[in-house]
């Protein structure tokens, strides 16, 4: 497993996405975390904003 980290890597296929901000505002009106049975949590609230 350790060979195909390798290639992958040597090739630039492991490089991490960040998504512009406009992009995560636009999920978080549709992600929440579950704080309880029936509660819900903004995740860009619980952070301070973006």
């Amino acid at each position: 497993m350790s060979k195909n980290w390798d290639i992958r890597f040597e090739n630039g296929e492991c490089i991490l996405f960040y998504p512009q901000e406009v992009f995560v505002k636009f999920l978080n009106r549709y992600i929440k975390k579950r704080i309880g049975f029936d509660k819900f949590e903004s995740v860009l609230a619980a952070q301070g904003g973006v």
